[in-house]
């Protein structure tokens, strides 16, 4: 469990990532996702931002999902 960070008796940070497992209930929570921000900033002002932020997500599930799979 040296890729999870203990924080408290059955939760833990995923390392290199914004996501808490909580092992009791066998749940993960993200933090800072952003997600719906690329659109809202186009629609509302006008200002395209490529989709970056989707891609991250998807690289920082891959990463839990990996560390969670190893447990």
């Amino acid at each position: 469990m040296d890729k999870l960070r203990k924080i408290y008796d059955g939760i833990y940070v995923v390392a290199d990532t914004p996501v808490i497992y909580i092992e009791p209930i066998q749940a993960i929570v993200f933090a800072d996702t952003h997600l719906g921000f690329e659109e809202y900033m186009a629609r509302l002002y006008g200002v395209y931002i490529p989709k970056a932020q989707f891609r991250e997500l998807f690289r920082i599930l891959d990463r839990v999902f990996s560390v969670l799979g190893d447990i």
